[in-house]
């Protein structure tokens, strides 16, 4: 099931931006290939200047969204983990 989807292409043509689903993350910035992390599978999050790197792939949307991203991944992937104990 799709939460949501951001649209950050140029003409709206959804071919960058990113969707949350309840199993996990997908996106495509420009000029990245696209990736995805599933919320029990995901590893590292960190914040390196103002983007993200999510299991190292490169994520970016603007530093207050990234920030906020940041702390969600962490709070749902120490979730998950939790739940699995």
């Amino acid at each position: 099931r799709i939460f949501f989807i951001c649209d950050q292409s140029l003409l709206g043509s959804c071919k960058e931006g990113f969707a949350m689903t309840e199993r996990g993350l997908y996106w495509k910035a420009q000029l990245q290939t696209p990736n995805y992390v599933l919320y029990k599978d995901l590893k590292e999050v960190v914040r390196e200047k103002d983007w993200l790197l999510i299991d190292g792939a490169f994520f970016n949307i603007n530093l207050r969204f990234n920030i906020r991203m940041l702390k969600l991944l962490r709070k749902l992937s120490q979730r998950l983990r939790v739940g699995k104990e």
